[in-house]
């Protein structure tokens, strides 16, 4: 039975056959340390401002970028930091993009002690969602932005999940 539930919540579990054997008291799932919260914002910031050469020291020169659409095994993506950062000032050019800005940045720092179904990275996550504003010579586009980072065992992030309307900013500068 799960800790703190009533009958009925077993009872539904039960009636729709979900397993809840795994929200024992063995998490796949701990409270990270919030320097990677931190860590995080600080690579937002960097990324948005244009801040490449700083932004590439805090990339593992491996990462993988992963855009919003499909599932994660067909999601484009662009891997290296180097290929990450140019793609990245590229389309600062080709948009016309005049600034980005993030604010109202909620994080949550997770320590996954093991390999999970959905993804073989271990270690230190940080969970953000936030308000994107950008500018571009036509105006100004405003969005919420998810954006999940895994960091490597050196502190550097090796992986980015992005979440937001792609369409939203396809269709407003083209």
């Amino acid at each position: 039975m799960l800790p703190s539930t009533n009958n009925r919540t077993t009872l539904l579990f039960d009636k729709y056959h979900i397993d809840y054997s795994n929200f024992g008291p063995d998490p796949d799932y701990i409270i990270g340390s919030t320097k990677y919260n931190a860590l995080a914002s600080l690579s937002y910031f960097l990324m948005s401002n244009g801040y490449w050469e700083d932004w590439t020291t805090m990339l593992d020169s491996d990462a993988t970028f992963y855009f919003p659409q499909g599932l994660d095994n067909d999601r484009m993506h662009i891997s290296g930091a180097s290929d990450i950062v140019a793609w990245w000032q590229l389309w600062v050019q080709n948009s016309k993009l005049q600034s980005m800005t993030f604010s109202k940045n909620n994080s949550v720092p997770i320590f996954v002690p093991k390999a999970l179904q959905y993804t073989p990275l271990i270690g230190n996550w940080v969970f953000s969602w936030m308000d994107c504003v950008m500018t571009f010579p036509q105006g100004q586009l405003g969005m919420r932005v998810n954006c999940t980072v895994h960091f490597n065992d050196n502190d550097l992030i090796d992986a980015y999940f992005t979440y937001f309307d792609q369409t939203l900013v396809e269709n407003f500068i083209h």
